[in-house]
């Protein structure tokens, strides 16, 4: 084996036993939901729990093993309204773009890893370009951001930093195209 790859090699023996190290996860944190509670199968369910899994779950038929269903169904009756929602927000004229646009820079402002690393690759197939998802993860400027994203994102930073939302925070600086869905 020449120098080079002893040192590839090296490295990313280094690098793997660096991060293994660093992902340890506290003991009480289930392995398959990586969450505090372990998933719940539909028999764990009566009849109406069981009618709302099947909601959550559609026509895939499989709970995931993390997110926001195999958690909310712990409480059913609130997870069928929370997915309700969550669907709605993504259909609706906020679309899936902006939808996981919102959803990174909440992320982001919140340092929430679980949740990012959910909604990054969501956000792709949702057609976000890496370069306005790298401006939200690395809290990078927004000039150059086109200005439907740097509204959201600006409103964003506003909101969960400061609490509050100036009007110079936005295009216009809120206009009302950007902030209201139309009358139908």
């Amino acid at each position: 084996m020449t120098v080079p790859r002893l040192l590839v090699f090296a490295l990313v023996a280094v690098a793997t036993v660096t991060v293994d190290g660093q992902s340890a996860r506290p003991a009480d944190i289930h392995p398959e939901s990586l969450s505090r509670l372990p998933p719940l199968t539909r028999a764990d369910l009566d009849a109406d729990g069981q009618r709302i899994w099947d909601f959550l779950v559609g026509v895939n038929g499989t709970m995931p093993k993390t997110g926001p269903p195999p958690v909310t169904i712990y409480s059913p009756k609130a997870a069928e309204p929370i997915q309700a929602l969550n669907q709605y927000l993504r259909q609706s004229i906020v679309g899936p773009r902006y939808f996981e646009l919102s959803a990174l820079v909440a992320s982001r402002e919140f340092d929430q890893q679980y949740e990012w690393s959910g909604h990054e690759p969501a956000a792709q197939r949702a057609g976000l370009e890496q370069s306005i998802i790298d401006v939200v993860k690395f809290n990078r400027e927004l000039s150059g951001v086109p200005e439907k994203d740097a509204t959201v994102i600006r409103l964003g930073r506003a909101l969960f930093r400061d609490h509050k939302s100036e009007p110079s925070s936005g295009p216009g600086r809120w206009s009302s195209s950007a902030a209201r869905a139309p009358s139908r």
